[in-house]
Order: C-alpha cells, then structure tokens, then sequence
C-alpha cells in the first residue's frame, strides 16, 4: 500500500442513486443488510510496509465509527504508519435525506497509558514492527466471518512472527463424493497392533486387556458361538471416503524465529557462503484430515490409551461397525473431519556456498554452487478428540496418506555453472522411521540424481535428468499407503532418463 492510499470498502456514491429504479431497490436491499450488521465490512486484505508501524486499540468507539473492526473478540485497531493515518471509507442512507452518503471512519491518537486490553498489547504488541503488518478479514458463506492477523519481525540478522490464523475448507474437502474404499490394516500378530483386534491371533486378545476386548467384540456384534475361534485374514476391510459439508475452519497459533548470516570474509573459499536457520512451533485446532481404518481400530481397542475403558461409545468405536453375521468390520468411516488437535516443532537449516573456480586455485572453468537443506522434526504429535491422549508420530510411518514423518531429512546439491552449459548432483535423503504401533523399523533411504542442461541461444534450451541413479528400491512395509510402500515419500519407478527441450518465440 503506498502512503496515504486509503481502503476501500464497496459501498456505492452518491451518484449511483440516479441510475433507476433497480439501483435505488438494490441500494434498498444492501442497507437493509447493513442494518442488520453494522459492523460489515467487505474491504480488501491490507499490507503495509514501512520502518515503524503502531498498533493500539481504541477505547471508545461508538458502532457508526468503528475503524477497521477486526472481530469481536479483538475490537478496534488503530493503525498509524509514519504520521499517516488509516482509514476506510463507506457509504450508508442518510434518514434524514434518503440519499447515500459517504463516511470516513479514522484512526485517531491515543496515549498508550490508556490501553484497556493488556493482553491485546501483549500478544500483538504496540512495538515497531520491521517488516509487515497484515490483517485479512472475509466472509465465507460456510464458515462465517474469517479474521487473520499476522505480525512479523524482520532484522537485519534474525526474523520471527507470531501468527493466528485459520484455513476454510477447501471445495473438495467439502464436496468430494463419496466413495467405496478398502483401506488395508494389516495381518494380525500376537506382539504388534495391526489386524483386526477380535481375532483371537490378535495381541488385543492374548495380552493383559484380553477380557476387556473380547467384551468389546461381543458389544460390538460378533456372536457369543463364534469370539472365542473368530478369525478375519484379510488385510483389507471395506469402508468409505469423501468430503463433509458441515466442515468448520480450522484455526492456528505459531511462532517462528530464525538467524541469518552472511559471510564478511574476504576469502574466496569463505567469501561466497550464507547460511539460514528457523525454529518453528506450530499448533493447529479442528484440523482437517480423516481417521484411516487401522487407526480406528487400533483407538477403539486403547492401542496408545486412547480408549481406557473399552466403551462402545468411544468416538473411534463410532467410526467403523461389523456385520452381524460374520462380525467383520464392513462400513470404515474415512470421511473428511474436524479432529482435535494438531502439534509440530522443529528446526530447518540452509547453507548455500558458491565460488569461481579460478578463485579457489582450480582451472578456470566457470563455478561452483552447494546448497544444503536439512530438517529436523522435533515434534508431531496429534489428538484426535477433546480428551484423548495425544499420540507421538515423530518418526513414524504407517498406511494413511500424508502420516509419513522422518526425524530427519535432507537434501543436498552440487551445480557446476560454465557459460551456457551446467551441469550437477543431488542428493536426497529420507530419514530412519518405525512403523507406527510396530517395532518394524524402515531404514534411512538414499536418492541419487545427475542433471544438465545447455542454453543453446537465448530461445532454445536443452536439458538432461537421470533420476534415482542406483535404482534405490522403497522399502516395503505392511500395510503401506500403496503397494506396501509410500509413493509420496518413496520412489517406486526406479532409475529412469528424460530429455527436455524448451523454445521461446
């Protein structure tokens, strides 16, 4: 936003009441809405940037006033960037004339002293503010009205944000039809937690909870005459999966802080290196995501606690049910939802090094770039209702899409740049993981890929891959997310070449 722009709302002029009729019944219409909330507004997302900005509450602001109400629970803002003040404009009908005119609702200066919410000072701060100011209101015909605030710190060697902010649901997450699955859950074993837990291999129904199991079997629908011999040595169980039209949005709370650091040396080995290092925290409530059939199982059965008292009614004992012939679980419940709580922290690092080739005593053709990325997963841990345990995940694998989270990962590449020809390497490295509920643990995996390219002329440019260079093959698990693997996080195709050409005209 450039100094002294002003927000704009979609309130009409008073000029537009000479149009008709049917603009006179629409302007009729939208005050009739504004009447009934006069605190709407429809405005655009603003950005600020600038070297100082304040950001105070007002004490007293009547309804007809209110500059830039971001939500109820936060009230108004005063928003002040280097002496310009910020406002927006609207229009409403006059009850004197009937006509409709145009109001300016601005900011005006306050002592800090007079503050009423300290908590409002304290979690957004009237501080200055480095980098940017953004505060997004929308109105959402499912969800309601949407606020996000986000405040950032950016110094010259360190940056941090705090942010609250929610996600909508998307269409698809919403809409998408339902459809007949048949989500894998493995064999059961009498010293892992995979399998149906009523079949009497199963650790459920040999360990120390076994009466209490065999009791939930029996709640459930399996018959009297056949729990003590019922077997099920399928690996599949059928279920459904798709959208879910009364999703709510989901909200947040993170925190981020990071160093960065450029190298001063005048060294020509030294000279060309940076280096980025960010700590995250991130907290998510409602989340979107589905229940996948072995951890439905594994839930209603307490595998990790979730359901200490074997009750029927435990929310992941609603999610899947038997038929009451042969007692096998036939309709698994895999539908969009909104679970708990979502917790994830960790740490990123970036180092990138170049040099010229001349420089650092080698023959002079061209240079050299080395970018390395790593992450550290220090925490993944959800809940999947209000009052469940939350559960671990940090290092783990199992047969739900997108549950696949490595403590450690990398990747690494190697660019020799000359001219119009370059050429490179890249390394990509998945982390150690167990098998979520197992003691089957997946090894580190490492990926290996050259890659080249030519700039022909300044409309032509030629270039060369070759992927998965040894023909790394992905670790097989059971049950995995397909084909006993994970194709999102593995690679299933092995060694394989391409060439690309690209023409501008």
């Amino acid at each position: 936003m450039r100094p002294g722009q002003r927000l704009r709302g979609r309130g009409r002029s008073p000029a537009s009441d000479s149009h008709g009729a049917a603009a006179s019944d629409r302007q009729e219409i939208a005050a009739k809405r504004r009447s009934t909330d006069p605190d709407r507004f429809s405005g655009t997302i603003v950005e600020l940037h600038a070297s100082t900005v304040d950001l105070e509450p007002l004490t007293a602001v009547t309804q007809e006033e209110t500059p830039l109400a971001v939500g109820g629970a936060i009230g108004a803002l005063q928003l002040r960037l280097n002496g310009f003040k910020l406002a927006y404009r609207r229009s409403k009908k006059s009850p004197e004339t009937g006509r409709r005119e145009s109001e300016q609702a601005s900011a005006r200066s306050l002592d800090p002293g007079a503050v009423q919410n300290p908590d409002l000072v304290t979690r957004m701060g009237c501080c200055d503010i480095r980098r940017d100011l953004i505060i997004t209101r929308k109105t959402r015909g499912r969800v309601g009205r949407l606020t996000t605030l986000q405040k950032q710190i950016d110094r010259r060697q360190g940056c941090g944000g705090i942010q609250n902010a929610v996600r909508a649901p998307s269409i698809g997450e919403l809409f998408s039809p339902i459809n007949t699955s048949f989500p894998s859950i493995g064999a059961p074993s009498a010293t892992g937690i995979q399998g149906d837990p009523c079949d009497v291999r199963s650790s459920y129904r040999t360990g120390a909870n076994a009466a209490q199991a065999r009791a939930l079997c029996l709640a459930q629908g399996i018959s009297a005459s056949a729990i003590d011999t019922y077997t099920y040595s399928n690996n599949q169980v059928p279920g459904i999966t798709g959208g879910n039209p009364n999703l709510i949005e989901e909200t947040s709370e993170s925190f981020t802080v990071g160093l960065v650091w450029q190298s001063r040396f005048d060294n020509a080995w030294l000279g060309g290196l940076s280096a980025a290092v960010d700590y995250y925290d991130i907290e998510i409530t409602d989340g979107v995501g589905t229940i996948g059939a072995a951890q439905q199982l594994q839930g209603c059965f307490n595998a990790q606690g979730q359901n200490p008292t074997f009750s029927a009614s435990n929310v992941f004992c609603q999610l899947f049910s038997r038929d009451p012939l042969s007692g096998n679980v036939n309709n698994s419940i895999e539908a969009n939802a909104n679970l708990a709580t979502l917790r994830t922290s960790g740490v990123d690092l970036q180092v990138d090094w170049r040099a010229d080739m001349a420089d650092i005593g080698l023959p002079a053709w061209g240079a050299l770039d080395l970018n390395v990325v790593v992450g550290w997963l220090e925490n993944r841990e959800n809940q999947i209702a209000a009052g469940l345990p939350f559960i671990d995940r940090t290092g783990t694998i199992d047969s739900v899409f997108g549950n696949t989270f490595p403590e450690w990962k990398s990747l690494t590449g190697l660019n020799w740049r000359n001219g119009d020809f370059t050429a490179g390497m890249r390394w990509r490295r998945v982390g150690e993981m167990t098998q979520f509920g197992t003691a089957n643990v997946i090894p580190t995996t490492d990926y290996f890929d050259l890659l080249g390219s030519w700039a022909v002329n300044d409309a032509v440019s030629l270039r060369v891959t070759v992927n998965n260079l040894t023909d790394e093959q992905p670790p097989v698990y059971s049950p995995g997310v397909q084909a006993n693997t994970d194709p999102s996080t593995y690679d299933t195709l092995g060694r394989r070449y391409s060439i690309g050409l690209t023409a501008r005209f």
